[in-house]
């Protein structure tokens, strides 16, 4: 190759200004940042170690301190009839203080109780199963409250 010129393959000179150091906090010229990272990552690490604990125990909606959601009376004896159809409770159960009503989301529905017609009742949204003084019903709808046209549901 003639003089000055350079082959593809050597790398291009750069022409922009040469690098500047960037400035350096006075507590830390002189020192290596090392030490003030390690801190740093102690610190964090305390922290989630020591809150984690607190953040295991927070109970669930509604649910007092170290109490786990749960089905009881009507709600788990609709549970033990529907099976996987009412899934899990994922919050306890808990008052309506508008209607007097009890409440329980579950990992498919919700449970409610209608204190007026002592029913426990859940839902998907659309399908409707209670326990009534005629056994297991069905119907579906928007009506959250057992219509004259409920069917006897199949066990």
């Amino acid at each position: 190759m003639g003089k000055g010129m350079k082959s593809q393959s050597e790398p291009a000179q750069s022409e922009s200004a040469p690098a500047v150091p960037l400035p350096v906090p006075a507590p830390f010229r002189g020192r290596s940042l090392k030490p003030a990272i390690r801190l740093l990552v102690a610190l964090v690490l305390l922290l989630t170690v020591t809150a984690r604990p607190a953040l295991l125990l927070a109970a669930p909606d509604f649910c007092a301190p170290r109490e786990t959601p749960q089905f009881r009376f009507g709600f788990a004896f609709l549970s033990s009839r529907l099976g996987e159809t009412m899934g899990d409770p994922i919050e306890c159960k808990h008052g309506n203080p508008a209607n007097g009503d009890t409440l329980q989301a579950t990992s498919t529905g919700l449970a409610y109780y209608r204190s007026y017609t002592n029913t426990p009742t859940f839902t998907d949204g659309w399908n409707h199963w209670a326990w009534t003084f005629q056994g297991l019903v069905y119907w579906t709808g928007s009506d959250i409250d057992l219509p004259g046209t409920a069917v006897a549901a199949e066990p």
